[in-house]
């Protein structure tokens, strides 16, 4: 576990404990070439964080009795991006029930964007349930169940009311799920810096990845999008996106922007999510949207 959270083969923890005392005594048996040193000496923060969380989850997990649940609170918080990926991805997978058939049901709590990206993601998925505590501008607490089709409700509830500021940071949600969901769909390659870069420019950044895979697959001749969906991205939704979107919230140079635009931005956001899409017959003849698999390929 400790070996795919934190994506190393070379560094190996080795943990002894005497049967008679419940000190757990950690030393790491090969450390980039180094053999038997010290685990507390040279580990950061990030890498002893992960360390622990193994070993009590795989503690957990080979505990028999009950309770079969299990709470974790934070427990990202000291590691980057792709570590916390990893963990997410490996308890998804491999640890909770009923993926592992001894497995547990997962209760994690967490206060960070990225988190609540891989949440939002994962939230069509059978057995799990993602649910968000916010405050709303008038100073109200809710519990809401959180997926991309409630963030898009709140953000047309607010523009029919007029309420433009209000509206726009759920927009801006909605406009990241959306391209992120594309950039997921399709396995789109992103730079290394794509999750750590400023927060007001994701969106801008989700799409420079999507249009550069678009545009080294077109230039390949092997890209599955059909002429009218290529057009479409090319021509219509993405420049409608950015003169629309991130020329206004992205450069502080544009006007302020109205509740119409705006409810057109979302709309097309729909539809450039749309040109990554397939019609698909199923065995009874019911057609279904469908994302393609990757730029090559359905």
């Amino acid at each position: 576990m400790f070996a795919y959270v934190m994506g190393v083969d070379d560094i190996k923890p080795n943990l002894e404990r005497d049967d008679t005392k419940e000190d757990l005594q950690v030393q790491l048996s090969e450390f980039h070439g180094l053999k038997d040193v010290s685990a507390r000496a040279l580990l950061s923060e990030s890498y002893r964080n992960a360390l622990a969380i193994s070993v009590y989850l795989s503690a957990a997990i080979n505990h028999s009795g009950v309770p079969r649940f299990i709470v974790l609170d934070d427990i990202t918080s000291s590691f980057d991006s792709g570590h916390q990926i990893n963990l997410m991805e490996y308890i998804r997978t491999k640890l909770r029930y009923p993926e592992n058939a001894k497995g547990l049901q997962f209760i994690i709590l967490s206060h960070d964007g990225i988190m609540r990206k891989y949440f939002d993601g994962q939230n069509q998925e059978a057995g799990w349930h993602h649910q968000s505590i916010e405050g709303n501008p008038p100073g109200v607490i809710t519990t809401q169940s959180q997926d991309a089709n409630r963030v898009r409700t709140l953000a047309m509830s607010f523009l029919s009311a007029g309420q433009v500021d209000v509206a726009q940071p759920w927009a801006r949600q909605y406009l990241e799920f959306t391209l992120m969901q594309i950039i997921r769909k399709l396995n789109i390659p992103v730079p290394i810096d794509f999750a750590v870069k400023d927060h007001s420019r994701m969106i801008s950044s989700c799409l420079d990845a999507i249009k550069s895979q678009v545009a080294l697959h077109e230039a390949a001749g092997d890209i599955i999008l059909d002429t009218t969906q290529l057009a479409d991205f090319k021509n219509t939704y993405t420049p409608q996106m950015v003169s629309n979107w991130v020329s206004h919230y992205e450069t502080a140079a544009g006007t302020s922007i109205s509740a119409p635009v705006m409810t057109g931005v979302l709309d097309t956001a729909d539809k450039l999510a749309d040109c990554f899409k397939y019609d698909d017959t199923d065995a009874s003849g019911t057609r279904i949207r469908k994302w393609y698999k990757n730029l090559t390929s359905n």
